[in-house]
Order: structure tokens, then sequence, then C-alpha cells
């Protein structure tokens, strides 16, 4: 029994110090104005990257991104339930309807929004545009 439960602690905690940053996971993360990398924790997230370091997730995901200022990402929707979460800087991001309505913000350090899984071209557009400074 003990030792299932270590397997189990072993495999449900992520440290940073043990993540690696891969400016692969997206095909669009090595071209000018989207460059990002992902340090995966609990699920693949977007990227739908194969991991075996993550943690097993269901319908979530965490990662910790990093946008050099000036990059960004294009309008995508999302398979599974993520949360931004601002560690450092602004990263502009907006949210499109299917009729091409938008709406947009300005995250800041501390700031926290989710952005939900879609399931058809009429729902919501998640992004964050390449307008990222510091």
């Amino acid at each position: 029994m003990a030792q299932a439960l270590e397997e189990l602690l072993r495999t449900h905690v992520a440290r940073f110090t043990d993540r690696r940053a891969d400016w692969d996971a997206f095909a669009d993360a090595r071209v000018e104005g989207f460059k990002r990398a992902q340090h995966r924790f609990i699920g693949s997230g977007a990227s739908g990257k194969a991991d075996p370091a993550v943690i097993p997730a269901q319908h979530f995901t965490l990662s910790v991104m990093f946008i050099p200022p000036g990059q960004g990402n294009a309008p995508h929707t999302h398979e599974v339930e993520e949360v931004f979460f601002i560690l450092e800087g602004k990263v502009l991001v907006f949210i499109e309807d299917g009729a091409g309505n938008r709406a947009e913000t300005v995250l800041a350090r501390g700031t926290a929004s989710p952005a939900r899984p879609t399931s058809s071209t009429a729902s919501p557009t998640w992004g964050s545009s390449p307008r990222t400074s510091r």
C-alpha cells in the first residue's frame, strides 16, 4: 500500500526545475511573430504532443508558456480547458465568434483568464496577439 502511494505521489508532482522549454510545441512556434515555448505540467495542452513527463489530465491542461516580447500565437480553439495567468509582462488576448465579432483586453502580471473548450466553428476563438510587451 505504501509503495502504491509513493508511486501515485511520484507521478502526480511536477516541478518547474524538471520541465524543459519546448520551442517546437506548436507547428508555428519557430515562425517570427509566433515564437513561444511551452513547459508542460498537467495534460498536453493545445500542442497535442505526447509527453510522458506530464501529469495525466482528462479535460484540463496546465502549462507555463514563455512568450518573448513581440511574439504571440494565431487564433485557435481549445479542446480542453486552460487558464492564462500572467507571471510577468503583458499579453493582449482576444476572443472571436463565428461571425467575426471580437473582444480584446490586456492581461498583466497577476491577471487570470480562462480559455474554455469549444466544439464548433461558431464558438469563440482565443488567441494572444503578437503585440506582446514586457
